[in-house]
């Protein structure tokens, strides 16, 4: 009996991991939607970002919830059409996420 509840245990646990796994993928997508379509904020760029990271984490403990479409898969959100390319004089950084320590 003990090993059937051991079981049951696991299931339960990978059910909520790929719960939290689905509901993160759409969350970061709203927010990124929110934030690069409509450019507003609804919450800080340090929060979208500590919710990718839980996402990726997820993912690379369990890569068979890594999705095509998942946002660590992806660049976040779509350009604004009234937006003009511009060729920028210097090069422009990107910063990964408030994280991610670069030297």
């Amino acid at each position: 009996m003990k090993d059937l509840n051991t079981e049951r245990g696991r299931e339960a646990k990978l059910r909520d991991i790929k719960e939290r796994a689905a509901k993160l993928r759409a969350v970061i997508s709203k927010y990124r939607t929110i934030q690069h379509e409509n450019d507003e904020s609804p919450i800080s760029p340090e929060a979208l970002d500590s919710l990718k990271y839980e996402l990726e984490e997820l993912e690379e403990k369990h890569p068979e919830l890594r999705t095509s479409d998942s946002p660590t898969q992806k660049v976040a959100g779509n350009v604004r059409a009234e937006l003009k390319k511009v060729q920028h004089k210097v090069p422009q950084w990107s910063l990964n996420d408030a994280f991610t320590w670069i030297e």
